[in-house]
């Protein structure tokens, strides 16, 4: 950040803290001015969105409230990868003005996405303000583990020792990472829970106590309770969640009473829907619509992962609505006719067993389930028997299911340890 940027920055990050507070009236009346903004510049400078109104004969005028969207038709990340750049990136943004970087997460399916140099300090403002409205502050050193690693050469307020940070990518050997970790002593540490609860059994391996952290960001993949049970205890420090994605940059974080993730409702409208693309107060599609894109804006776009919005209010005084939970990608979810299963049903049925020291569930097929194991010294047939016959009961007997020992996860080229996926084509309903 340039130093002439600081007043912009402070000023972002104030009207961030405002909004966390507003009534839910002011959050829509804001809402529903950006919304009609965002329509009348999609439907004139972005020519999928002209097509997409004309094709179902959507008026962009009269697209006035937050109920008036449900008339849009859904994108998925299939109708975009489908298209050349000129069709999704705006007319009116000038040729090397955006960053462009190519997605592809737990789907496999890359996506290219284009944000404006503006709006990508817009994104880093609200992960800094995740941050800050959880006490931490621009002396705290981080250290971020995930895909890329940032080489950034350190800038003035890094040397003045603010907002100092390190970077490593996933495959880094997790005792390099400890290493680094115990010399540096960063603040806060920042990936997905898979790498997070490496990095606690490298530590928890060396009989020395960690301490030094402050807080604990994880994101990318659903963490279970075990889960920020061990991370909490191994490093002494709280786990908070946060979701985000490239498409359209920080969508929900946790504050310290974790209640549920507190929506951006700054930059995003987020919608959940059922398999009929109906807003539901259950489980279904995250679908975003995006207020602050300028290059490449989203409306109504599904993010491909099943969450639940909250119909409470977080007891630590902000009033943004809260998303109760992100269940999974849709990818993660178990299919069997008619029904997706919440991959966790799996989850905690496998973890009430011992002798496995961690393992994977694979659905390859509408009629087959795998499930590899890495065991230790207390695996006996008998468990595999209890796990095949847990996860049978879960598919109610609609499909297969198998062990396959394997001395360890992941395997192959993944940088990312998913530990349910579906690899299933078979959709049901919208899903």
């Amino acid at each position: 950040m340039h130093i002439f940027e600081i007043p912009c920055h402070i000023h972002s990050l104030i009207n961030l803290i405002k909004a966390q507070y507003y009534t839910p009236k002011r959050i829509k009346v804001d809402q529903e001015k950006k919304l009609q903004r965002v329509i009348k510049r999609v439907y004139e400078h972005v020519p999928y969105y002209k097509k997409l109104f004309d094709k179902n004969f959507i008026v962009f005028n009269s697209i006035k409230t937050l109920d008036d969207l449900k008339i849009i038709p859904i994108t998925t990340r299939s109708d975009i990868q489908q298209l050349e750049k000129k069709e999704v990136v705006a007319d009116d943004v000038g040729p090397g003005c955006c960053y462009n970087y190519k997605t592809g997460g737990s789907t496999g399916t890359p996506l290219n996405i284009y944000i404006s140099n503006l709006e990508m300090r817009r994104r880093h403002i609200a992960a800094e303000f995740m941050y800050f409205s959880n006490g931490f502050g621009l002396v705290d050193r981080t250290l971020r583990i995930f895909e890329k690693k940032y080489d950034k050469p350190r800038n003035l307020l890094n040397k003045l020792g603010l907002m100092d940070r390190r970077f490593f990518v996933l495959d880094a050997p997790s005792s390099e990472v400890v290493s680094t970790m115990r010399c540096w002593k960063p603040n806060l540490l920042i990936s997905y829970p898979s790498k997070i609860l490496e990095l606690a059994k490298v530590v928890s391996s060396q009989d020395i106590a960690y301490s030094g952290l402050k807080g604990i960001f994880t994101s990318g993949e659903v963490m279970t309770q075990r889960e920020r049970g061990i991370i909490e205890k191994v490093f002494g420090a709280e786990v908070y969640d946060y979701y985000s994605a490239n498409e359209c940059g920080m969508i929900g974080w946790e504050c310290n009473k974790h209640s549920g993730l507190h929506i951006n409702t700054t930059d995003l409208i987020v919608e959940v829907v059922d398999c009929n693309g109906n807003p539901t107060a259950g489980e279904g599609r995250v679908i975003v619509t995006t207020l602050s894109a300028y290059a490449m804006p989203f409306v109504r776009y599904d993010l491909g992962d099943i969450g639940k919005l909250s119909q409470q209010n977080c007891t630590c005084g902000r009033t943004a609505p809260l998303i109760e939970g992100i269940l999974g990608r849709a990818l993660e979810f178990i299919k069997i006719p008619d029904e997706l299963v919440n991959p966790w049903h799996f989850t905690n049925a496998i973890e009430t067993y011992p002798g496995i020291s961690k393992y994977q569930i694979i659905q390859d097929s509408d009629k087959h389930l795998e499930i590899k194991i890495v065991k230790n010294e207390k695996f006996n047939p008998d468990i595999a028997k209890g796990v095949i016959n847990a996860c049978s009961t879960l598919v109610k007997n609609k499909l297969s299911v198998n062990i396959k020992i394997v001395s360890d996860l992941p395997e192959g080229n993944e940088d990312k340890y998913i530990t349910v996926k579906s690899v299933c084509d078979r959709k049901i309903g919208n899903y």
